[in-house]
């Protein structure tokens, strides 16, 4: 025989204690991720180069052609080779430079948006959420036992009761091993997010070496049957000792963060209650088939 319960009204239900052992959560999966507004400045005070030189070296290289021409049946003269001129360098040395800072470095996007996003949080453990209330608690079509009861001695064709009202019910403990589930939401906005100004403080970074090469310069001269090309190839090398940058402070803001198709597993593990308290439970008509 099962009970069959159309409604229940519970008007408040007390928790003393919940205690969860952990909540999984993800991998949380992102449809379509937009910011709209985004807005990103900087300002630096003076950066410090220690020790700044530059040195410049050249690659020359002579390309000469000599080209005779002779009567006929008589094979002309054409002959020609590379000669490499070496290549010097130079080192100019600056000593210790200061760098004026940069007052207002501004960023600004309308809009931005990344689709297909992925993101993992890591466990929470051991989670003490205190104790709760609910008020206003109902329950729908409930069937109890799901798998049928039977009373030794007794037998009923049919049972039926109306108004049937619990003044009170208390229950020690309730425990879940694991509540697994996923959440599913088709937007999540948040306006007017926005960083306050930070002081980055200062940066030094050491042993700074940049290095850039130019287009190769050519000299052409022809002189009739001797023709040649001068070609130099430039190269720079700046080397610092250290760099130092100080006095940085950013600010970030975005009118709207919006996230579509959000998809967020979960899984709750080792979940209590403990001292439940339930009062005023109201049976409006209670069924036994």
């Amino acid at each position: 025989m099962q009970l069959t319960v159309p409604a229940a009204s519970v008007a408040h239900a007390e928790v003393r204690s919940i205690a969860v052992g952990g909540v999984a959560i993800g991998p949380i999966r992102i449809g379509r991720l937009a910011l709209s507004d985004l807005d990103f400045a900087m300002s630096t005070g003076v950066a410090h180069l220690r020790n700044f030189r530059i040195t410049v070296s050249l690659r020359i290289t002579l390309d000469w052609h000599i080209h005779i021409g002779l009567p006929d049946g008589i094979p002309d003269i054409d002959v020609g080779d590379t000669i490499d001129l070496g290549d010097p360098s130079f080192e100019l040395g600056l000593g210790d430079v200061v760098v004026p800072g940069l007052d207002h470095l501004s960023v600004h996007l309308d809009s931005a948006a990344v689709d297909n996003l992925a993101a993992s949080l890591a466990p929470l453990a051991n989670l003490s959420l205190g104790a709760a209330m609910a008020e206003q608690v109902k329950a729908r079509n409930v069937v109890l036992p799901a798998a049928g009861f039977q009373i030794a001695g007794l037998a009923f064709a049919a049972l039926r009761a109306e108004g049937i009202g619990i003044p009170a019910a208390t229950v020690e403990e309730i425990t879940a091993d694991r509540v697994h589930g996923e959440a599913a939401l088709e937007e999540i906005a948040v306006a007017g997010f926005g960083f306050p100004g930070v002081a980055v403080g200062d940066i030094a970074s050491q042993g700074v070496d940049v290095s850039a090469t130019a287009t190769t310069i050519a000299f052409h001269m022809d002189a009739g049957i001797l023709e040649l090309t001068l070609s130099v190839t430039p190269t720079a090398e700046a080397q610092i000792d250290a760099l130092e940058i100080s006095g940085i402070s950013a600010t970030t803001s975005v009118r709207a963060i919006e996230a579509h198709n959000v998809v967020v597993p979960y899984d709750v593990l080792g979940l209590t209650l403990a001292d439940v308290g339930i009062e005023t439970i109201e049976l409006p008509s209670l069924a036994a088939i």
